[in-house]
């Protein structure tokens, strides 16, 4: 997935056929193998497009290694969640998150030499909306992915049991389940709009905390190949642990991440696991639009003032107000606006129970609960707050951020 490094080893071994990996927009006067190069420049909607990477073989091989690895990252996510429930641990959801962040990163490092190691239709589709791999790319390998999906489920159908398939739906993406309840059958889960709010989230996090360095050439050769598979391995091994975590719903499976993986045990068990199918759809593609809107915002930049500022503006530094890089207050004002969206999407995918259980995960001193005698108000005192406040605030710039800072 850390498609911007360069495969320095290609030259030495002699392997010329290998796709470049999709960090690496093919330049204009670069040619594939087996291909003549271009007498005349294609046009945008060309490049765009890629058409003429249909016929080329590299591509299609790519797509096999995209297709083996996304049969092989479904039977083991699959796998994963089952065996995860199945053994009766008292902390399934963190089990499950830490196997799923380890096998994530061994396919990402196993594929990449080949195709880029996208294996997930919400990374082709958003490298094709950066403009890091053209949209017949993105459209070979998602094709491949979905296939990928199918042959991966199907290969957990003919391995397990009939009552662990009927029990688990071969591990596949759900909203909710219907189950016996004292006055018959009764439907538990999670509501649609949640579920795809949650969708949004996570597959937009899953975006901007990780794939975004595997987008950045600067970042992958900062910290490498390797480095940058492991921390979008631990970022999905998060968000699998929060949203089945966070919503404490039985019958939801928790966020998707992956179409492909969602379809393949929808095609072959089928039944409910086709009720809001289109939400493990539709949230990922409106995360990769809103991120692609992001990154080309974010790298909108205008021309530095040619007036050298005064010593007063300097200090202010106000003449940054209107430029998009503007840091300090702009900074914090943005970052406050952050808090206030993140905490409007916790409130849109937790029970309202858990909601006033825990406050939306806000900072208090002090709560009222209930005493032998009324209730009663338990917490720190305020001064106490203010000086661990403080204290832990300098150790924290002390400690670590004077190393960025310097």
């Amino acid at each position: 997935m850390a498609g911007n490094m360069e495969l320095a080893d290609d030259a030495e071994n002699g392997y010329r056929n290998r796709v470049q990996p999709y960090g690496s927009t093919p330049k204009p006067h670069e040619r594939l193998i087996g291909e003549e190069k271009q007498e005349r420049e294609p046009t945008s909607l060309k490049k765009i497009l890629g058409l003429e990477e249909i016929l080329n073989v590299n591509i299609w091989r790519a797509s096999l290694a995209e297709l083996l690895g996304t049969a092989t990252l479904v039977f083991a996510l699959d796998t994963i969640v089952i065996s995860s429930i199945e053994t009766e641990t008292k902390t399934p959801n963190l089990v499950m998150s830490t196997l799923v962040a380890i096998i994530v990163t061994i396919l990402l490092l196993a594929t990449f030499p080949i195709s880029g190691g996208h294996i997930n239709p919400i990374i082709s589709f958003s490298a094709a909306l950066t403009g890091i791999c053209s949209f017949t790319r993105a459209a070979i390998y998602i094709t491949a992915q979905c296939l990928g999906g199918i042959l991966g489920a199907l290969a957990l159908k003919a391995v397990v049991k009939s009552s662990v398939e009927d029990t688990f739906s071969l591990g596949g993406c759900t909203l909710h389940i219907v189950t016996a309840g004292p006055q018959g059958p009764i439907v538990i889960g999670l509501e649609t709009g949640q579920a795809l709010w949650l969708e949004i989230i996570c597959s937009f996090v899953f975006l901007f905390a990780s794939i975004w360095m595997a987008f950045d050439q600067r970042q992958v050769k900062a910290l490498g190949r390797v480095a940058v598979c492991i921390i979008i391995g631990i970022v999905l091994g998060i968000l699998v642990f929060v949203s089945t975590t966070v919503t404490a719903t039985k019958g939801y499976a928790g966020a998707g991440l992956n179409p492909a993986r969602c379809l393949g045990p929808a095609l072959i068990r089928g039944g409910h696991l086709w009720d809001g199918h289109w939400v493990f759809w539709v949230g990922p593609a409106i995360a990769c639009v809103a991120f692609a809107m992001y990154k080309e915002g974010g790298l909108i930049g205008e021309e530095k003032q040619k007036q050298v500022p005064t010593t007063l503006k300097k200090i202010l530094g106000l003449e940054e107000v209107l430029n998009v890089n503007a840091p300090a207050a702009i900074y914090i004002l943005a970052q406050c606006l952050g808090g206030i969206l993140g905490a409007l999407a916790l409130k849109a995918v937790v029970k309202s129970s858990i909601e006033d259980t825990f406050s939306l995960g806000g900072c208090t001193l002090t709560i009222v609960m209930a005493g032998p005698q009324g209730p009663m108000e338990i917490g720190l005192e305020t001064g106490q707050s203010l000086w661990l406040e403080i204290i832990c605030s300098f150790v924290f710039l002390f400690a670590s951020i004077w190393m960025a800072f310097d």
